[in-house]
Parts: structure tokens; C-alpha cells; sequence
């Protein structure tokens, strides 16, 4: 696969910039809130608990094709696994299941 030559690209995240990219594809927000309403739309019982340990374990397998993720994927698994560990009565007894309804707050890039 061909690269593209990116030197004449900004290294600065302009609102300009910004802008191009959002017209050519879906930003991370509307990706993830793609996956949050087929997520919510399963007849099965996910937890938000659930969906924190997949968020961790895929940034994890991610890292191996986006390799500049794996030290945010490291970080952040630390932290889920000590959580898991150190507060286990509270995570094992939540049951929030995810839902539209839920109160999350809006994801923004910018």
C-alpha cells in the first residue's frame, strides 16, 4: 500500500483541520456512539463495569497494529486491574447495565 506524503500536512490540530478530517470520515465520538447503541440494542446484560474491561482489552489488542496506543493501553489496564482487585466488592456487586437512558457525558475531540 502506497503512502501518502504528508509533509504539507499541519502538525497542529486547527479547527480548519479539524473540519477537513470530520468530512472525510466519522469522528471517535460518533464511532463510539455507534458501538453504544448496538451495545444497548443486545438482549443481553452488559454491565458498565463490562464494557470499561472490553474498552481496556481492546486498546490492549489495538496497540499491536496502532503501536503509538500501546502505552495509553498499558496505563489504562493498570488501572482497570487494580481496580478489579483492590475494589472487587463494589465492582462484582454494580450491576448498572448500560442503556440509552444513561446520563453519559458527550464525547468531543476537540
Amino acid at each position: 500500500m502506497d503512502e501518502s506524503d504528508r509533509r504539507d500536512e499541519p502538525r497542529v490540530l486547527t479547527e480548519e483541520f479539524v473540519d477537513r478530517i470530520d468530512k472525510l470520515t466519522k469522528s471517535p465520538s460518533e464511532r463510539a456512539r455507534f458501538i453504544w447503541i448496538e451495545l444497548a440494542h443486545t438482549n443481553s446484560k452488559v454491565t458498565n463495569w463490562d464494557l470499561i474491561c472490553f474498552c481496556v482489552e481492546t486498546l490492549g489488542f489495538m496497540s499491536s497494529e496502532f503501536p503509538w496506543l500501546k502505552k495509553a493501553a498499558i496505563a489504562a489496564s493498570q488501572l482497570v486491574y487494580k481496580a478489579h482487585y483492590l475494589n472487587h466488592d463494589r465492582i462484582i456487586a454494580s450491576d448498572h447495565e448500560i442503556n440509552l437512558t444513561m446520563n453519559i457525558p458527550k464525547m468531543g475531540g476537540r
